[in-house]
Parts: C-alpha cells; sequence; structure tokens
C-alpha cells in the first residue's frame, strides 16, 4: 500500500459512500463540472481537486479496481464506492491534509505545473549564465513556459547577469533549506551547467521509493515552495516572480472571458445572450468565480435570497436535499449559495 492509494482511499472515506468510480477519478483528476464545484465545499475536499491531474483515467480506474478486488473498497446501491473494514483501518492513521499538509489540489491547480517547469527552465537559465555558457537546449520544451521564463529573466532589472544568477542560487538554496521534506527532491530533477537533473523514475529508485511515493513528496515539495513564495515574496523576490497570478489562472479560458466581461460592466443578465452559450455553461462559470473567491456571491444573488438560504443552510447537506427542503431557491442560485460556503 502506497500513499498515492492511501489519497484515494482518504477521499472516498470522506465523500461517504456517496459517489461513483467516475465522480473519484474527476475530482482526482481536476474535472471542472458544476457538480464537482458544490461537492468541493459540501465535503470539504478541496485538498482532493486535481491532485492527481497528471494521471491518466485508465491508471486511477485500474487502481481503484484493484482496490476493490484485493476488499479495500466496497461497492454499494448504483455501484457507489464506500470503504471496507480494511480499508478504513489503512487509512486510520492517514489523511491527506495531516500526511501532506501543503498538497492543495484546489489551491494549485493548474499553477503547480506550470510553477514546476518554470522553476526547471529557470534554474537552467541562471545557471549556464553564472558558467557564461551561451549556447544549450532548453531542458523545458514548452514553448509556453520558455515564453514565460524569458519575459521572467528580461523584466528583471539586472546590471551584472552573473551577480543577478548567482543571487537566484542564493535564494533557491534559502528556500530549499526552508523546506520539511527533503531538499534532494527537487534538487535532483533540476539541470544547470555541466549538472543533468535526474527523471522522476530515476530520482525515485536513488531514494528507494517506490514511484508513486515519489511522486506524491515531490508535489509535496513543490506545493510547500508555493506556499512560502506566496507568503512572503520578498524573502524570495526573484522566484516569487514565477508564480502565476492567483487564481485568475485557474479558471477555465471560456470562464475567464465571462470574467472579463463581468470587469467591463456588461450585466449577469446580457452575457449570456451576448456569449451565445446555455445558461448553465454560464452558471458553471459563476460557481468558478464564486468558488475561487475572485467574486462574492452577492454579484449573483441577490440578498433576500441570501438571507433565505443562510436560514435554512442545516438542511442543505447535499445538492438533492437543499432542492427538497428550499423550493423557493432555484437550482442555480442553490448551486452558488453551496458554493460559497455560506
Amino acid at each position: 500500500m502506497n500513499d498515492y492509494q492511501r489519497v484515494i482511499l482518504d477521499l472516498i472515506r470522506q465523500l461517504n459512500g456517496s459517489k461513483k468510480l467516475k465522480q473519484v477519478t474527476d475530482i482526482l483528476q481536476g474535472v471542472k463540472t458544476s457538480q464537482n464545484m458544490v461537492d468541493l465545499f459540501l465535503y470539504r475536499i478541496q485538498p482532493f481537486f486535481g491532485v492527481f491531474e497528471n494521471k491518466a483515467f485508465f491508471d486511477l480506474k485500474m487502481t481503484c479496481d484493484n482496490l476493490i478486488t484485493d476488499g479495500y473498497i466496497i461497492l454499494k446501491s448504483e455501484d457507489r464506492l464506500a470503504l471496507s473494514s480494511l480499508g478504513l483501518s489503512t487509512v486510520s492513521n492517514f489523511t491527506l491534509q495531516a500526511n501532506y499538509q501543503n498538497v492543495n489540489g484546489w489551491r494549485w491547480h493548474r499553477r503547480l505545473p506550470v510553477f514546476a517547469l518554470s522553476l526547471q527552465l529557470a534554474t537552467q537559465m541562471t545557471a549556464n549564465r553564472y558558467h557564461e555558457i551561451a549556447h544549450y537546449f532548453p531542458i523545458v520544451r514548452d514553448t509556453t513556459i520558455q515564453a514565460l521564463c524569458k519575459r521572467w529573466w528580461l523584466g528583471l532589472e539586472k546590471d551584472d547577469e552573473q551577480v543577478l544568477a548567482k543571487n537566484y542560487h542564493d535564494e533557491l538554496t534559502s528556500l530549499l533549506d526552508s523546506l520539511t521534506v527533503s531538499p534532494e527532491i527537487v534538487v535532483d530533477r533540476l539541470t544547470g551547467g555541466q549538472t543533468i537533473g535526474l527523471t522522476a523514475e530515476q530520482s525515485a529508485n536513488k531514494h528507494h521509493l517506490e514511484k508513486n511515493t515519489y511522486d506524491m513528496q515531490w508535489l509535496e515539495a513543490l506545493s510547500q515552495m508555493m506556499f512560502l513564495l506566496e507568503r512572503y515574496p520578498k524573502s524570495w523576490p526573484l522566484l516569487s516572480q514565477l508564480l502565476l497570478d492567483r487564481p485568475v489562472a485557474q479558471l477555465t479560458e471560456s470562464a475567464q472571458i465571462t470574467y472579463q466581461l463581468l470587469l467591463d460592466g456588461t450585466s449577469v443578465a446580457d452575457i449570456q445572450q451576448q456569449r451565445r452559450l446555455k445558461k448553465s455553461t454560464i452558471v458553471d462559470h459563476y460557481v468558478q468565480l464564486i468558488g475561487l473567491e475572485i467574486m462574492p456571491l452577492d454579484a449573483f444573488v441577490n440578498k433576500a435570497n441570501r438571507e433565505y438560504y443562510e436560514a435554512n443552510k442545516k438542511m442543505a447537506t447535499s445538492l438533492k436535499e437543499a432542492r427538497m427542503n428550499m423550493p423557493e431557491l432555484s437550482y442555480d442560485t442553490l448551486k452558488l449559495c453551496l458554493v460559497s460556503g455560506r
């Protein structure tokens, strides 16, 4: 049993037998459906959202199928997943939040992979500048990341590029020394000068770790780095500029267009007509805006409905029950209220 499997079991435990396999994997892969957004706040499972966004559905399904076969997971009515007594005992001393305190898919979703690649390329760029290596193949081939790092470098104030490169190295050393996990998990993967970074598999083998457990430690290390850079940007001014702005970057592209229209003063009523999208799609954009705390609930739900929901929210243990117990509120209004966490 590795921590990758334990995270899956922990999520199923927190969902309390309410979700099917595809719904569980969608949450772990960070699929932004309206229902998932509501469930994140209803079950308080934000850290799990997108934590395995780089894992294929087939891999997650196969892992879950094996956990079912081995007796850790049982199927309830309508094929909803729950933990067996064996599964419960397996994670009796494990939770994602306790064992990996900084891993938070909801907070870092979409930003963490970009930061990881930017860190690798920026480290190579600065190390090569310091060692006066002018010609080399970039360790990251993604042209978006290359453009991002180029803008980052050109935007820095620098009288002496070698001094700036050394300052970057000093910042990186300081940040890595601040981690509660082994900094070698990160250092192994970095390229610069004559040093070629290891692959994830090579680093896992070096530390005698199962690959899935290594991946969890890699996530924890990067998440902790991002947390520290976001909270104390003045302590690491060069590295903190590698972070994408939060939280607009976490919106889907379509939701970003809707958000821009709202900023431009377009009314909620006019956006659906102007964008020629289904009402449910636009509401899903509002769910993202509220869930990410980009806009407040009162931008979309009037005071009377907010107060009615507040007075009756104890009956909203699920969206289905909320609809039954608060018939005065529309389905869309209930979704927005639930996501707001009010």
